[in-house]
Parts: C-alpha cells; sequence; structure tokens
C-alpha cells in the first residue's frame, strides 16, 4: 500500500515538474495586446458618446462602432481559444463581451444613452479590461 501511494506521488512529482500538468497558459504578448485593442474600442466608443449631445446618442449613429466593438471581441476570444490552459482568461473575455452585448441591447431598445449610464458602463468596462489585463501580465 505504502508503495503504491508513494509510485502515484512520485507520478504526479513528474508531470508537474515536467510541465504535462500546466495549469496556466503561458504569458502572451498578442493576447495583452488584443485585450488593450478591445480595451481602447469601448473606450472610443464611450468618448464618441460623451462628445454628443444626448438627442444625437442614437442606436444608429453608433451601430458602425459597436459592430467594431463586437468584432473585436470575437478576434480575442477566438486568439484567447488557440492557447493551450486559457479556460480562466476565456471566461473574464466572455464575461466582459456578456456585459457588454447587454449594455449595447439596452441602447439599442431605448435608442437612447444618458450620461449616467454612460458614465457607469464606461467605469464598469474599463475596471473588467484592466482586470484582464492585469491577469495576462501576471502570467510573466
Amino acid at each position: 500500500m505504502l508503495l503504491k501511494s508513494t509510485s502515484i506521488f512520485i507520478i504526479c512529482l513528474c508531470f508537474l515538474c515536467t510541465g504535462c500538468a500546466k495549469l496556466m497558459s503561458d504569458y502572451d504578448p498578442a493576447t495583452a495586446q488584443a485585450i488593450s485593442d478591445t480595451a481602447k474600442r469601448v473606450d472610443f466608443f464611450y468618448g464618441s458618446l460623451s462628445l454628443n449631445n444626448k438627442d444625437k446618442r442614437t442606436y444608429k449613429n453608433f451601430a458602425k462602432t459597436m459592430l467594431r466593438v463586437d468584432v473585436s471581441f470575437h478576434a480575442l476570444h477566438m486568439h484567447a481559444s488557440m492557447q493551450s490552459s486559457n479556460q480562466e482568461t476565456l471566461k473574464m473575455i466572455g464575461n466582459t463581451s456578456k456585459l457588454w452585448s447587454k449594455y449595447k441591447e439596452k441602447f439599442k431598445n431605448k435608442n437612447r444613452y444618458s450620461n449616467v449610464t454612460l458614465r457607469l458602463h464606461r467605469k464598469r468596462l474599463n475596471e473588467m479590461f484592466g482586470v484582464m489585463l492585469k491577469a495576462e501580465i501576471s502570467k510573466k
């Protein structure tokens, strides 16, 4: 019994030492750049909204900018999914993308964006991108 337990322990130790049981992906500068690029697109969207009067903040006026953000999220997700052991990053991307989609859908339904809502949504998404970027950089 002791020999069997010792053998299992040694096998597990070998897997961990050789990297076969990799728990987290390595730092990927391209993923960090894609996170940063997507964050910039989101921030550009909210910056553009804030520069317009409330009556010009219609869904139609910002549909192309939001489409660019959607495409950026999709590319970020595709890039991150190519990495092995990258489930946590994919989860953060998914959560941020879902929140973006929720905000976008509200905008589409209401066809307006108040100053207070704009500031809150911008702040929340910036925080989430900050966490994603810090998590990726911490893999260094």
